[in-house]
Order: structure tokens, then sequence, then C-alpha cells
């Protein structure tokens, strides 16, 4: 059999709980609006209160977390490997590994310390928790730096491979 036909255990697996995963996801959201999703809510019959909204939340909770863990012991596992492969055209690839991982971290903690905390209002309430502020304004510039920071290396290493060619 062509060998290119033939998937590696590892891929196979992790394509069975992509699929899997699919799967479930499709099963909580189609249940969330199928199942009691029109419910009034209590103090403003004019809002939704569907039945399984907590169960959309921690179903979204626990991937997350799952996520998190899975990028750590990733990262974690991929640091400690280094060591092991050879460089990549001569370079050492192990120190510019250590260096994404805490520039990464420093934004975050930087875009959190400079992150607003000024009230905002929220489905007709003002919403002051700061902690919750903060965290809302890391993740935003947090993400549009490091999309800019891609677009602008993208951009030079194919302005610098047109050159060279």
């Amino acid at each position: 059999m062509n060998n290119v036909l033939k998937q590696q255990p590892a891929e196979r697996i992790s394509k069975r709980i992509f699929i899997a995963l699919l799967a479930v996801i499709a099963v909580v959201f189609v249940a969330f609006y199928l199942i009691g999703f029109n419910r009034p809510y209590a103090d403003d019959p004019n809002f939704n209160e569907p039945l399984l909204t907590d169960v959309v939340l921690v179903f979204m909770f626990l991937i997350l977390l799952v996520a998190i863990a899975a990028a750590i012991w990733g990262m974690v596992r991929a640091m400690r490997m280094r060591d092991d492969l050879p460089a990549d055209n001569g370079v050492k690839t192990r120190p510019y590994g250590w260096i994404v991982a805490g520039g990464t971290v420093a934004l975050m903690a930087l875009t959190f310390l400079l992150g607003s905390t000024a009230p905002i209002w929220v489905n007709g309430a003002v919403y002051d928790n700061a902690f919750w502020l903060k965290t809302a304004n890391m993740f935003v510039w947090s993400t549009i730096i490091m999309l800019i920071a891609a677009t602008v290396a993208a951009a030079y290493y194919t302005i610098k491979s047109r050159k060279n060619n």
C-alpha cells in the first residue's frame, strides 16, 4: 500500500479525538438551542433564560482547561526534546522557544497591568469588576499585538525571500 495513504498511529488517534470532540460540541449546542431555549427570564420577560446555559458554560470551561493543559504539556515536552534534536539549519532552536514563551507571558502581563478598569454598560447595567475588565483587555490587546507582529514578520520574510530569488 502507498505510504502516503497510510496514517501514522498518532495522526489516527488525533483525528478520532478531533471528530469525537466535534460530535460532543455539536450535541451540546444542538441541545442548548432545542431544549428550553425560549424560556423567559424571570426578572425581565423580554430576555431568554435558556435551560442549558450552565451546561454550555461548564462545557466551555472544561474545554478551555483541557486546551490550556495540553498547550502547557506540549510546550514543556517540546522544550525538553529540543536538546535531543539537531540544530535547524545550524541554529539551535531551544533558546528561541524560550524567548517566544517568555515574550508571550511578558506581553500578557504588560497588557494586563496597562488594561483599563473603566466601567462599561452591559445589558443596561454597569459592569465594574476591575479584574475581569483588565483580563478582557489583556486578551484583546495581546491578540492584536501578536497578530500585527505575525503580519509584519510574514511580510518581511516574504519580501526578503523575493529579493534573494
